[in-house]
């Protein structure tokens, strides 16, 4: 009877030890989530034990360890993108380092970090624009921009592309939540020149008798009828470069 009691014991011990949560790194999901009775289980990007290092900034106090800064969520801490300007004292392993122009910064995580000029910590910076990291910044989100695909996490917007030497780089292409990649304006038609279709805007005006339409750029164009009756538009006027 003893003997059934203490396998009986052992067996309840093996079954709670197996039903602990147990922490995991989703990049897919952008954040923690724990197993349970062998399932997942998506908790978000917050973990319950206190990280290691508090670091007080611009009045609020936060939390670091290996590579990743936390705020406090409720009874537990959220990951979170850090504030510019806070320092650490050791960079993360397995840092990139990386060189835009003679500037050499340190990446990891989706944080780009510079030496102090003191030598003594290493500062979160802006990320700088033109930046190439080698490896893809996990947890990104896929984007489309203008028909451009994009990577964009915490704000930065990456994007895929070759190096010389044949190599695959993720490099910045915006920060801040914003991103500059309108197509270019093509150039002004000169006067004399025909198109087949009116810009987008155009409105329609009589001088002296005879009708032109107006773009939004004040180039002033007449509708020409060829053989066929096919019709295109000739420029006919455009403003000069004293009053652009």
């Amino acid at each position: 009877m003893r003997n059934t009691i203490i396998a009986f014991i052992l067996l309840l011990a093996a079954v709670s030890g197996n039903a602990q949560p147990r922490p995991h790194w989703s990049p897919s999901r952008g954040g923690y989530g724990y197993y349970r009775g062998g399932g997942y289980h998506y908790g978000g990007p917050r973990v319950v034990v206190a990280p290691r290092v508090m670091i007080p900034y611009g009045g609020m106090s936060y939390y670091y360890n290996s590579g990743f800064f936390y705020r406090p969520y409720g009874a537990s801490f959220r990951i979170i993108a850090p504030p510019i300007g806070i320092s650490i004292g050791l960079l993360p392993a397995g840092y990139m380092p990386v060189y835009v122009g003679p500037s050499l910064f340190y990446y990891y995580g989706g944080t780009f970090y510079q030496r102090n000029n003191n030598n003594s910590n290493y500062q979160v910076v802006d990320p700088p624009m033109g930046a190439e990291i080698t490896q893809f910044p996990r947890g990104a989100k896929l984007v489309v921009v203008n028909g451009e695909q994009f990577y964009e996490l915490n704000g930065t917007y990456y994007q895929r592309t070759v190096t010389d030497k044949g190599d695959n780089v993720y490099k910045v292409v915006g920060k801040n939540g914003e991103i500059n990649n309108s197509p270019l304006p093509q150039d002004e038609p000169n006067v004399g020149d025909t198109i087949n279709e009116l810009p987008e805007g155009c409105k329609t005006i009589t001088l002296n008798g005879e009708k032109y339409y107006v773009s939004p750029h004040n180039i002033y164009y007449r509708k020409i009828t060829g053989e066929n009756n096919q019709v295109s538009y000739q420029v006919a006027g455009k403003p000069s470069e004293e009053k652009k």
